[in-house]
């Protein structure tokens, strides 16, 4: 049933392209072995100094290596991450309506918009790993702000945009077919860029301009049954890992808990262009900071219900076409947020320095 109802979404979407090729907008992404789509239809015709009535869709899906950092009695597991790693085939799929309510006067995209949404989303780990199967159904609603601008030439940004989302997991929704949900989430996240520095561009190609990137985010679930994947992530329109993985050379899904806060600074600076305009190599500098809560008290160990996380690195990056971003991270952990007392009594597994990592498209 859910295969004939996604088929149709696409299918209608196809035809709205077709007649109405002004009025569509999607946004594709890469994953790893992976990829998402987002599509947003307008009812109108876009039009600056309007607000807009959309419906809005999304589906990703991926085949990876993941990690699930916890032992059977719910403490904090300090080994080797190798270890506590798997694979999964993860897919989610949305659906639903978009309302401006604040127009934009340099462009149809609306400055405040309202929405609302159902999203599906499956897990299927290999077998033997340390997590069963679960399918999750979730509605979600909120309210998002963006005044942000692409300087294109120069491949910086400027601007402000701003969400807070409520997510509501019921158990009546398809939440006890495979695993068991009972749960609400309040995310409220930040980002803005602000450039810094631009020397004139060189026959329409970029010479070197810098600016500043920021990120926070807070995010805090309730509930009698808060699944895994709501623990593991922040629930923002656009789904991010949460405290292992928002901070730079921690491992993704490790650290999960109930209550979460985020925050990324750095600084990007783009280089000459090579050979095309579009073809443009950089320099990143950042530090992340995290926090995490359980306030369920998952682990019986303690000081293992809570810990901060700080990394400080260097990235080197390359912009190919505003299509897709790679970035090539050299990572350093200033603390291991684990309780002292633990530190002797297992192989942690933990290194300070990360010489090297990867990131699909810029870190938010």
């Amino acid at each position: 049933m859910k295969r004939i109802v996604l088929a149709l979404v696409v299918a209608l979407f196809a035809v709205v392209v077709w007649a109405e090729e002004s009025r569509f907008a999607f946004s594709p992404s890469p994953r790893f072995w992976g990829a998402t789509l987002f599509l947003r239809y307008a009812l109108e015709p876009p039009a600056v100094d309007q607000v807009e009535t959309s419906l809005v869709a999304g589906v990703s899906a991926a085949y990876e290596k993941v990690g699930y950092y916890r032992n059977s009695d719910g403490t904090l597991y300090a080994g080797d991450a190798e270890a506590a790693t798997y694979n999964r085939f993860d897919a989610y799929w949305q659906a639903g309506v978009q309302q401006g309510i604040l127009p934009r006067k340099d462009k149809s995209d609306d400055l405040a918009v309202v929405f609302a949404y159902y999203r599906g989303r499956y897990d299927n780990p290999e077998e033997g790993a340390p997590v069963s199967a679960e399918l999750l159904g979730s509605i979600h609603a909120g309210v998002a702000y963006s005044d942000i601008v692409d300087l294109d030439v120069l491949n910086t940004k400027r601007g402000l945009q701003a969400e807070l989302v409520l997510q509501w997991g019921p158990p009546f929704l398809h939440n006890s077919v495979l695993g068991s949900a009972d749960f609400t989430r309040t995310t409220l996240a930040a980002r803005g860029f602000l450039p810094l520095y631009a020397a004139p561009p060189r026959a329409g190609r970029n010479n070197f301009s810098s600016y500043l990137a920021g990120f926070a985010a807070v995010d805090w679930a309730t509930g009698a049954q808060v699944p895994t994947a709501v623990r593991s992530t922040l629930g923002l329109r656009s789904e991010r890992s949460s405290v292992g993985g928002a901070v730079r050379g921690y491992e993704y899904g490790r650290f999960d808990a109930t209550f979460k806060a985020v925050a990324n600074a750095e600084v990007r600076m783009n280089l000459p262009a090579i050979v095309w305009p579009g073809l443009v190599p950089g320099i990143v500098v950042y530090t992340d900071a995290g926090y995490f809560n359980d306030l369920d008290v998952v682990s019986t160990v303690e000081g293992e219900n809570s810990g901060t996380l700080l990394s400080s690195g260097i990235g080197l990056s390359i912009d190919i076409f505003d299509a897709v971003q790679f970035v090539f991270y050299s990572n350093l952990l200033w603390d291991q947020p684990l309780p002292k007392d633990s530190w002797n009594q297992v192989d942690l597994g933990f290194a300070y320095w990360q010489p090297f990592t990867l990131g699909f498209g810029f870190h938010f």
